[in-house]
């Protein structure tokens, strides 16, 4: 009983650790798609991914970091993501609705 306690401790700390408090919809799925292949984080309402700080509003002229390959690195795959989630708004925008 304790070991599926700690177990979901600690599932409910780390699913806490991914929501962004006080931010946008916006935000949170930039998050969301980059923590899917980044180890990610939420420091207030900056994004920490590895040691680059991702500010609002969250696109790649946004990062900050010490190292340069990983500041590339991030700026590359958040490039990459904001085009998948402007697609995705893009199609959501443009479906009719059955009347």
């Amino acid at each position: 009983m304790e070991a599926q306690e700690k177990r979901a401790d600690e599932y409910y700390s780390n699913y806490r650790s991914m929501i962004g408090v006080g931010v946008t919809q916006e935000a949170q799925e930039v998050f969301d798609s980059l923590a899917k292949t980044m180890p990610c984080s939420w420091d207030d309402q900056t994004i920490l991914c590895y040691r680059v700080k991702i500010s609002p509003p969250y696109g790649p002229e946004n990062c900050t970091g010490p190292d340069e390959n990983e500041l590339n690195r991030v700026k590359k795959v958040l490039e990459g993501e904001r085009v998948k989630l402007d697609k995705k708004r893009q199609s959501t925008a443009n479906k009719k609705p059955v009347s």
